[in-house]
């Protein structure tokens, strides 16, 4: 240390924040490049526009085949609750749990 100032070290720098002006350099190159290939900019917009809408309708298919399933294991879970409540066994709420998860799902297949 010297005259009370902490000493520097030569990886002080890699901790400093980017100077700000930078930003104006990338703001110009960024502008500069799209006007470059504005053509190309459309393309990739309509190209990702259609590939933001498969991807949310996925996304909702999703989450409605999720939604189905908890929907259909609500049942079991109601009479596995019971048989832990009287029986306080892990094992036979299980049992309890797949054989009623089991029978929902041949109901189901089979009413179609």
């Amino acid at each position: 240390m010297v005259s009370g100032f902490p000493a520097v070290s030569r990886f002080s720098s890699a901790f400093r924040r980017p100077s700000p002006a930078g930003i104006p350099d990338l703001l110009q190159r960024t502008l500069i490049y799209s006007r470059r290939d504005r053509n190309r900019e459309v393309s990739m917009d309509i190209i990702s526009l259609l590939g933001f809408l498969a991807l949310v309708i996925i996304g909702i298919a999703i989450i409605l085949f999720i939604v189905r399933l908890i929907w259909m294991l609500v049942p079991a879970a109601l009479v596995a609750a019971v048989v832990f409540f009287l029986t306080f066994n892990l094992w036979w709420t299980g049992v309890a749990f797949l054989v009623i998860a089991v029978l929902t799902v041949l109901v189901k297949i089979l009413k179609k």
